[in-house]
Order: structure tokens, then sequence, then C-alpha cells
């Protein structure tokens, strides 16, 4: 998602930004200040100047904000407030497909519509560690992936036959420098301890399943979830509680307490 956040915002940031430059300088075959007047003169925009230079500052810093994603939804707001006067201005009368028409400008409307809702994606100068983009982007990673972590956990992990399937699922969801504490057989450290003990506990019992008997539950970058296990169609063997602290997206402690059979 931020690769192509990144892609897309270069791509229409730049494009963007090159048309202002027509419109205030001679560059990319452009009619420079002059010509721009003159073009805003006879479609009954006066003073014609001011709203060519206006034209033209606002395509320009408007593309260059987009394509850098410094402040947020500020770039793509002013590419939608430029695209919809050129189109109401200019190419609506030409009709959607024809030369000139307002084909293009609705495309670029629409995405600079799609930018300012997505935001920039983390390769971006607004999302420069310790700016505000960022720690919204981090708190909102955090807070909505708790509940994906455990129910991961539980199916994905400690319910997993295969270990390649369990090996990449480790890898996805718990942190380098994870640790696990488990009531009976002690603490484990790192991904390799997590994966031998998850294929230790699952050996003996490869048919039991994971059922949460509750929905996961939330505070800040922690949560937890309450399950029993067993074979399907019999009285479970086992009840428990997972208690998870996360870090940027992922389980970095695992806490885990055998209940009383419900």
């Amino acid at each position: 998602m931020d690769v192509a956040l990144l892609i897309a915002r270069l791509i229409i940031g730049l494009a963007l930004a090159a048309h202002g430059m027509q419109k205030l300088l001679r560059w990319f075959s452009g009619y420079a200040l002059k010509g721009t007047a003159g073009f805003f003169e006879s479609i009954g925009f006066r003073p014609a100047l001011f709203f060519g230079v206006t034209a033209g500052l606002v395509e320009v810093a408007g593309g260059l904000l987009t394509a850098t994603g410094l402040l947020g939804p500020i770039g793509p707001s002013l590419i939608i407030t430029v695209m919809v006067v050129a189109i109401v201005a200019v190419h609506l009368p030409n009709g959607f497909f024809a030369r000139n028409g307002y084909e293009l400008p609705r495309v670029y409307a629409v995405l600079g519509f799609v930018l300012a809702i997505l935001g920039p994606g983390m390769y971006s100068l607004g999302c420069a560690p310790g700016s505000v983009w960022r720690v919204e982007r981090e708190r909102g990673l955090v807070q909505s992936s708790v509940s994906t972590l455990l129910t991961r956990n539980l199916h994905d992990v400690f319910g997993e036959n295969d270990p390649a399937r369990r090996r990449a699922a480790i890898d996805e969801i718990y942190t380098e420098d994870c640790v696990f504490y488990d009531p009976h057989r002690g603490v484990y450290r790192g991904r390799d301890e997590i994966d031998r003990i998850a294929g230790t506990i699952r050996a003996p019992h490869p048919d039991f399943r994971y059922q949460p008997i509750a929905g996961p539950q939330e505070l800040g970058n922690g949560g937890r979830i309450q399950w029993v296990s067993g074979r399907p169609g019999e009285a479970p063997d086992h009840a428990g509680t997972d208690f998870i602290i996360s870090r940027a997206g992922r389980i970095a402690a695992l806490y885990v307490f055998f209940d009383k059979l419900p």
C-alpha cells in the first residue's frame, strides 16, 4: 500500500507541478505568464494576470506537496480545487471524451480525493519520524491490529499443524525480541523458541481446535482473548486466556493463563 501511494503521489504530483510551470514559465513548451494571462482573459477571468499566476502557483504547490507527501491532505486538496475549477470553466462544455474534454481533469480530481482520504503513506515527508501523521498512523496500526494478532496467534500459530505455515505466521506477527510466558513450561524468548514450543504443545493433540468463547478485547497496545480447546464435536479439554502486548503491529509479549472449563 505504501509503495503504491508513493508511485501515485509522484506521478500525479509531478505531472500537475509541470502543468503549473507551463503557466508560470516557458518550461515544458509552456506559454509563460503572458500566454497564460491571455488565455484566462479569453475565458472571462479578470484580472487575467492575477488568475494566471494564482492557477500556476496552486498547481505547482499542490503538485509538489502531493509528490512529497508534506502537509498531508493539503496538496491533494489543492489538486481537487484547481481541477474542479478547470472542469467547470474550461472543459465541461467540450464533453467527456472530446478533445479538451473533462475526462483527464476529472481523473486528477478523483485521484486527489483518494490521496486526501488515504493519506501520503509511510514513504513521504509527511510521515517522517515524530511527525503528527506518523504518530497517528502507528497508533491506528496498533489499535486496529490487536484483535487480529490475538486471533491469528490462536489459530495460525498454536492451532497450526504444518510447521512451515506456523513459522511463517510467527515471523509475520511476532517481533524479533518477542517473549512467551507459559504457566507450566516457563519463559521462551525469540521466534525460534516460540516456534519450537508451539510445535511441542501441538504435537500430542494435532486434532484439537482452539475456539474463542468471546470476542477479543483491546486496551491501548494490549488485549486478551478467552478460548477453549478440544476435539471438534466433543466437550473441551482446556480453557484459557491469552494476553498480548503489541509493538508496531506485532506481538512483543504473550501471557497465557489456564482457566476453569466453562
